[in-house]
C-alpha cells in the first residue's frame, strides 16, 4: 500500500495534469474560477458563458463539463484545460455536448472509465447519461432512469465498486438511492430524517458518501454514511446557509452557500464541533463545485486495481524521468501538516511549501494579514486579498473600529454604550441634564418657572371645555379640577388676561390675516392692470399718422389767365387728376366710413375751400 501511494504522489507530481496550479473550480454566475485549496484565485473562464449550475471534471483528460441554462445551443459544455507553473490555466475547444434539454439539469458526474457522463434533471424526474467521443455533434442523452415522483438531485459516481449514487428531494419522501451504473440493482440507502437532500459526493479515503440536506427554514446540514447507507453522521448542523453543491479536496469538505455568496470547508471527520471556514466570499452566486484530483483520491483504495491499472502502466512509462530531488520530496511528504505549515495551512505536493489561507501569507503562513488591523473589531480577508473590519464592538465605528460613539457626545459628562446596543447614552455631572448633558440646572429651572406660569394660566383660563383644551396643544401642562375659568389662587398673578380678551385677541389676529390675504390680491390684479394698459399705449404710439399740408406759393402763375395780383394766395390743386396728392381734398371727417355726404354737403365745403378766389363759387359749378 505504501509503496502504490508513493508511485501514485510521484505521478501527481510528474504527470502534465498533476501539476495543476487549481484545486477547486466553481461555477459563479457566467464563468467558472479556479482557486486553489485555500481560496485564492488562480484564474477564471468567462467566454461564451450564460448562467452556468452543475460542473464536473475528468483529470484524466483534462476536461470540464458544466451545464449552461441560458445558452440555446445546447445545455451540456465541455472544455479542456492545461496548466503549468508558467502558464497558469489555458482552454481551449469549447463545444456542447448535450442537446438543449426540457428540464433544468441540476448535477453532473462523469465515469472516465467508461467516458460516459451521467446527470439529473429535478423535476424531469430522471437521471439520463451520454457516451462522449462517440460523435462531433451534440446529442440529447439517454434515460437511465425514469421515476414518477422522485426529485432527481445530486449525482456521484463510485468508480471502483461501479455503482452510481443520487439524492432524491422529493417533499415528504426524500432518500438517498443508488444502482449500477447500467441501471440495475437499484436500491434506497437512506428515507428517514431527510428533508431535502441536494449535493452529494464519495470520498473513497475514507470510504464514506457525503451529502447536503437544505432543511425547512434557515437551517441546513451537511451529514455522511458508508456507501450502504450504514454508520450515518451528521457533520455540521448550521443555520443562515442555503448550501447546493460540494466536493472533497486534501482532507476537507467544500461547498458552496447561496446564501452568503461564498465558499465554505471542514475537515472530512468534522462531527458537528467545528464552525465552518469561509474559503472565499464571491461577488456572484455560486452553484456548482469539484475538485482536480477527485480521481487521484479514488485510486489509494486498493479495491481499485481494476480501474488504477490504466493509470499505475502510464506511471510505470514517466517514472525513469523522475528526479531525485523529486523521489526525495516525495518521500518526504510525511512531515506533519500541524508542525510545518501554520494557521491551518496545507502543504504543497510539490515542494515543502504551504498554500495559505486568504488571512495568512508566508512560506509557513505565519504572517496574519489581520494583526493589528482592525482596532476593536472583527477582521477578514475579502475575495481581493484585502484585510476589512467585517465588524466592529459594540461603541466603535470607521473603517477599522478605531472611532468610538462616545467621541464628543457628552458635553458635561461621561459617555457609556449599553449591552447589545450601539446607542451611546450620557451620565452628566452635577448640575447639568439631558440626553447629551447640554442643559444646565440653572437653565431649566427658568425653563420649568416659564412653563409652570404658562400651564398655571391655561388651567385657569380653559378646564372648562375639553375641546379648548385641544385647540391650545398643550400636552405636558396637568390641570386639577378644582381650578376654574375666571378663578384664581393664591400663587396666580392679577395680570393674567381673561378669557373673552383672548379671544377678542385670537378674531382680531384671524381677521387681520384675511384682510392682509385680500389687500395682497387686489394689488396684484391692479399691477396686471396696469402692465397690460402700459402695453396698450405703447402699441398705439407706433401707428403712422396722416399729416395735412397747406402749400402756399407766391409768385407763381394760377391756373386762370388772370392777372398776377400782388398778394398771397392759397393754390389749391385739383388732387382728383393727380397720382400724388400732398393736400386732402376733404376733411378727415368727411373720409370715415361711417359718414354720409349729401350733395348740399359736399358743395358747401367746396366754398370753403375755394373761398378766396375771385370767382364766385357757384360760377365754379
Amino acid at each position: 500500500m505504501e509503496i502504490q501511494k508513493i508511485i501514485l504522489v510521484l505521478y501527481f507530481i510528474s504527470s502534465p495534469f498533476a501539476v495543476s496550479t487549481w484545486d477547486i473550480a466553481v461555477a459563479v454566475g457566467n464563468e467558472i474560477q479556479f482557486l486553489n485549496s485555500t481560496g485564492s484565485i488562480v484564474a477564471h473562464i468567462s467566454e461564451s458563458m450564460g448562467t452556468l449550475q452543475a460542473l464536473t471534471y475528468n483529470p484524466e483528460q483534462q476536461l470540464i463539463f458544466f451545464s449552461d441554462n441560458e445558452l440555446t445551443n445546447g445545455s451540456i459544455f465541455s472544455f479542456q484545460v492545461s496548466s503549468s507553473k508558467t502558464n497558469p490555466i489555458t482552454y481551449h475547444n469549447l463545444k456542447a455536448i448535450v442537446t438543449e434539454q426540457n428540464d433544468t439539469v441540476q448535477h453532473l458526474a462523469y465515469d472516465y472509465k467508461t467516458q460516459i457522463l451521467y446527470w439529473t434533471n429535478g423535476y424531469g424526474h430522471q437521471i439520463k447519461w451520454l457516451k462522449l467521443n462517440s460523435t462531433d455533434s451534440p446529442q440529447p442523452g439517454q434515460i437511465l432512469h425514469n421515476f414518477k415522483s422522485k426529485v432527481t438531485a445530486g449525482i456521484a459516481i463510485d468508480s471502483c465498486k461501479r455503482y452510481l449514487y443520487w439524492s432524491n428531494s422529493q417533499t415528504y419522501g426524500a432518500t438517498i438511492e443508488r444502482s449500477l451504473l447500467d441501471g440495475s440493482k437499484l436500491e434506497v440507502l437512506i428515507n428517514e430524517n431527510l428533508d431535502q437532500p441536494l449535493g452529494i459526493v464519495l470520498d473513497q479515503s475514507s470510504q464514506r458518501m457525503f451529502w447536503i440536506d437544505d432543511l425547512r427554514g434557515n437551517s441546513y446540514k451537511i451529514e455522511s454514511a458508508t456507501f450502504t447507507g450504514q454508520d450515518r453522521r451528521t457533520v455540521i448542523h448550521g443555520t443562515h446557509h442555503q448550501p447546493f453543491a460540494l466536493t472533497v479536496h486534501g482532507g476537507y469538505i467544500y461547498w458552496t452557500d447561496r446564501t452568503n455568496n461564498d465558499i465554505w470547508r471542514l475537515p472530512v471527520e468534522a462531527n458537528n464541533t467545528l464552525d465552518p471556514i469561509r474559503v472565499l466570499d464571491m461577488k456572484s452566486l455560486p452553484m456548482g463545485i469539484t475538485s482536480s484530483n477527485q480521481m487521484m483520491s479514488n485510486n489509494l483504495n486498493l479495491e481499485c486495481n481494476d480501474v488504477v491499472e490504466p493509470t499505475l502502466k502510464k506511471i510505470n512509462a514517466t517514472i525513469e524521468t523522475v528526479s531525485p530531488s523529486t523521489i526525495e520530496k516525495a518521500t518526504n511528504l510525511n512531515i506533519n501538516v500541524s508542525d510545518y505549515c501554520l494557521n491551518q495551512g496545507l502543504l504543497k505536493s510539490d515542494a515543502i511549501t504551504c498554500n495559505c489561507l486568504p488571512q495568512y501569507t508566508g512560506n509557513r503562513c505565519e504572517i496574519d494579514l489581520c494583526h493589528n488591523y482592525c482596532s476593536n473589531g472583527i477582521c477578514e480577508v475579502d475575495s481581493s486579498g484585502f484585510p476589512r473590519c467585517r465588524k466592529c464592538s459594540e461603541g466603535w465605528s470607521g473603517d477599522k473600529c478605531e472611532i468610538s460613539v462616545c467621541y464628543n457626545y457628552c458635553v458635561r459628562g461621561s459617555c457609556i454604550v449599553e449591552r447589545n446596543s450601539l446607542i451611546p447614552k450620557c451620565q452628566c455631572q452635577e448640575g447639568w441634564s439631558g440626553d447629551r448633558c447640554e442643559i444646565s440646572h440653572f437653565e431649566k429651572q427658568n425653563f420649568e418657572n416659564q412653563m409652570f406660569e404658562l400651564c398655571e394660566n391655561y388651567c385657569r383660563l380653559y378646564t372648562s371645555s375639553e375641546k379648548q383644551h385641544e385647540s391650545l396643544s398643550l400636552p405636558n401642562c396637568k390641570c386639577s379640577n378644582d381650578i376654574k375659568v375666571g378663578e384664581s389662587n393664591s400663587s396666580a398673578s392679577n395680570d393674567y388676561i381673561t378669557y373673552g380678551e383672548y379671544r377678542e385677541a385670537c378674531v382680531w389676529k384671524e381677521v387681520n390675516e384675511v384682510l392682509l390675504l385680500t389687500l395682497g390680491l387686489l394689488c396684484v390684479v391692479l399691477l396686471i392692470l396696469v402692465l397690460l394698459l402700459t402695453k396698450k399705449v405703447l402699441t398705439l404710439r407706433k401707428r403712422p399718422r396722416i399729416k395735412k399740408r397747406i402749400i402756399v406759393s407766391k409768385n407763381i402763375t394760377p391756373l386762370t389767365c388772370r392777372p398776377q395780383p400782388e398778394q398771397c394766395e392759397i393754390t389749391i390743386e385739383n388732387c382728383c387728376n393727380m397720382n400724388v396728392c400732398e393736400t386732402p381734398c376733404f376733411e378727415p371727417e368727411f373720409r370715415t366710413p361711417h359718414a354720409t355726404l349729401t350733395k348740399s354737403g359736399k358743395k358747401e365745403e367746396n366754398r370753403t375751400l375755394l373761398g378766396n378766389m375771385e370767382l364766385p363759387p357757384d360760377d365754379l359749378y
